[in-house]
């Protein structure tokens, strides 16, 4: 049975159509697809209420738990509400403040507030093929070696043997880093170059044959085209 209520007998042969038609009606059930989401999008587990009372930072932990359950409550009723239409969570949630934040405008020098905001924002390793797709929205192709061996070092899954994606960089990881930052450099800096100004994701505002601290006007053009960099990655 479920929640106090016996499986009838006649329904013993679907016994698991008979659980699952309840258990979709169970409020709950929207609540968890909303945390399942939150996770999968934040790289976070969703907050759980703080127990220790002693803790200096207990109301503002508190405060920071009630808050993320108001959103969590408010997705997982429209999401209800829409007949149980998975997208709207990942929307809904793309959406919130709890996703977008990325910095903090100005200095937090009270450390109650600091534990406030602490969950705030995403805190997850790109996975091997988001790796490579954001590698082409930069630069215009793939690096191509996230693959097979090198992917499950990066982190990756192979739905086999591996199941389970790694939430912490490991020592692996970082070499493959430095083996892709200078591979993606030498590749892309001289294909860039390759190309007319106006065509250059890169540099458009540099050329080749610029020297930093000859002149004022190379310099002023150098700085501009490290801010266009900056910004393009």
């Amino acid at each position: 049975g479920l929640e106090g209520q016996d499986l009838p007998k006649e329904e013993k042969w679907r016994s698991l159509q008979w659980l699952a038609k309840r258990t979709a009606k169970d409020p709950r059930v929207a609540i968890a697809m909303t945390e399942h989401v939150w996770y999968v999008l934040t790289g976070r587990k969703a907050l759980r209420p703080p127990k220790d009372i002693e803790d200096s930072f207990f109301t503002a932990r508190r405060r920071a738990y009630k808050m993320q359950r108001l959103e969590i409550a408010d997705i997982a009723k429209r999401f209800a509400q829409a007949n149980f239409n998975l997208k709207l969570v990942f929307k809904e949630l793309a959406k919130s403040p709890f996703y977008r934040a990325d910095g903090i405008e100005a200095a937090i020098g009270q450390p109650d507030r600091k534990a406030e905001l602490h969950d705030l924002g995403v805190s997850r390793l790109l996975a091997p093929e988001q790796l490579e797709r954001k590698i082409e929205a930069i630069f215009g192709a793939r690096w191509g070696k996230l693959k097979k061996e090198m992917g499950i070092l990066y982190g990756g899954i192979d739905s086999k043997s591996v199941t389970e994606r790694l939430g912490e960089p490991s020592g692996a990881m970082g070499a493959i880093q430095r083996i892709m930052a200078n591979d993606l450099a030498c590749k892309h800096v001289v294909a860039d170059f390759a190309l007319a100004p106006d065509k250059r994701r890169l540099f458009p505002k540099v050329e080749k044959n610029m020297v930093p601290g000859v002149i004022p006007v190379t310099d002023l053009k150098i700085r501009k085209g490290i801010v266009h960099l900056h910004g393009h990655l």
